[in-house]
């Protein structure tokens, strides 16, 4: 016994209308995890920015080692990339799911 998963980013309904053709309705799904991916890679790249672009003052001396202060940047500005980054691709999906566009599909003769 075999079960195969639909994961393309493509989701179809179909039905028979009064010619024998199929009324085919399709849909265009994101991928959630390309975008919380490239959500994360942003963050990362604000992360080194702000890491870099400024140094320490009198007022605010700098305890910590540049590396140490990326890191914690890196995890927490990466992870809040990648969140708003998933919350853009199921906001895509909602709104992909309501307007799905609606095909015939007219059967060829095999050749």
């Amino acid at each position: 016994m075999s079960t195969e998963q639909n994961t393309s980013p493509t989701s179809r309904t179909t039905h028979q209308d009064d010619h024998g053709d199929q009324i085919v309705s399709i849909r265009r799904a994101p991928s959630i995890t390309a975008f919380g991916i490239t959500g994360g890679v942003i963050g990362l790249i604000v992360a080194t920015i702000l890491t870099f672009a400024f140094t320490p003052t009198d007022m605010f001396t700098l305890d910590y080692s540049r590396s140490a202060v990326f890191g914690v940047l890196a995890v927490v500005i990466g992870a809040i990339g990648a969140t708003i980054g998933i919350v853009i691709a199921l906001i895509l999906d909602r709104r992909s799911a309501k307007h799905p566009e609606t095909l015939r599909a007219v059967e060829t003769p095999d050749q």
